[in-house]
């Protein structure tokens, strides 16, 4: 009845448990494998994981701006054009009243056959039933762009603009750099 001195005997409740369940009561054998939260803040991961959230806000943030600064542009322009729009319609429906008026003026119901006023009465008619709602709007659009680009670049110098591109390029690179 005597045991060897290395081996251990046995207990009841270790003999009843199938292997698996006996490796997951072991302790883990290294005690740093079994890492809590509090101690992921101060392991050397930490700094490479904060930077690369903080890389990924201020990605979010910037293209946020951008999306921002798009959609106003676009909707000054869109006003701007509607503006435009009513304008060149007001233009046009002065126009076809003074057109309206010379026709009446002139009596071109009872001269419009003759050489001399046929002509003119001609062109007062075909003013007078001008369709309004055909406006030129992709004319006027490109119009307004056209001022809003000239407007924009005309008063920059070479100077201007190679310190404007050089200041974008370092954003984004050094954006990138950092991180």
């Amino acid at each position: 009845m005597h045991e060897p001195s290395g081996k251990r005997r046995k207990t009841s409740h270790q003999l009843s448990l199938p292997p698996q369940e006996q490796q997951l009561q072991r302790p883990p054998e290294h005690p740093e494998q079994a890492i809590s939260r509090s101690s992921f803040f101060f392991s050397h991961h930490a700094p490479l994981v904060f930077s690369s959230y903080l890389k990924l806000l201020l990605h979010a943030a910037g293209l946020f701006i951008l999306i921002l600064a798009i959609l106003f542009i676009l909707r000054v322009s869109q006003q701007e054009m509607d503006g435009r729009v009513m304008q060149h319609l007001q233009e046009l429906e002065e126009e076809k009243l003074q057109c309206t008026q010379s026709y009446q003026e002139n009596q071109c119901d009872l001269y419009g056959h003759q050489p001399f006023f046929g002509t003119f009465c001609n062109q007062w008619f075909a003013c007078m039933n001008r369709d309004l709602r055909g406006v030129g709007r992709a004319k006027i659009m490109m119009t307004v762009y056209g001022e809003l680009v000239n407007a924009l670049v005309e008063p920059l110098t070479i100077k201007a603009m190679l310190a404007i591109c050089l200041l974008l390029f370092g954003i984004f690179v050094g954006s990138t750099l950092v991180f």
